[in-house]
């Protein structure tokens, strides 16, 4: 069975490009864009672990991190934080197939939700 992560993150764009890479490394992940409605999505999604952008346009990551570690149907699910250069390594190689100056940091972001998962 997949580990399902809840990918909280406001940018779209971003949050495609990662959904598509952790779809491919085979996590079932569910996208959620708009932050309003975290507190119903993760009954809904029942993530192993939640991915949370630590800039979010709205509301500080810190607050939803702490919300959402306070909440008995959510407090056992690790919440891992992470910003842009976290997976910029999937966006160069994208741009460019001989740019892979990142891979080191998204090696090091993939390894980090396997660890958290395992856990």
């Amino acid at each position: 069975m997949k580990k399902r992560i809840l990918l909280i993150d406001d940018d779209v764009i971003g949050a495609n490009l990662l959904s598509q890479l952790l779809n491919y490394m085979g996590y079932e992940v569910c996208s959620l864009p708009r932050i309003e409605r975290v507190f119903y999505e993760i009954p809904k999604c029942k993530p192993d672990l939640i991915l949370l952008h630590d800039i979010l346009s709205t509301i500080s990551s810190n607050v939803i991190e702490r919300s959402i570690n306070a909440i008995d149907g959510s407090s056992h699910i690790p919440v891992v934080k992470f910003s842009e250069s976290d997976y910029s390594g999937f966006t160069s190689l994208l741009a460019s197939q001989e740019n892979v100056k990142h891979i080191t940091s998204l090696d090091t972001f993939i390894q980090k939700i396997e660890h958290q998962l395992v856990a």
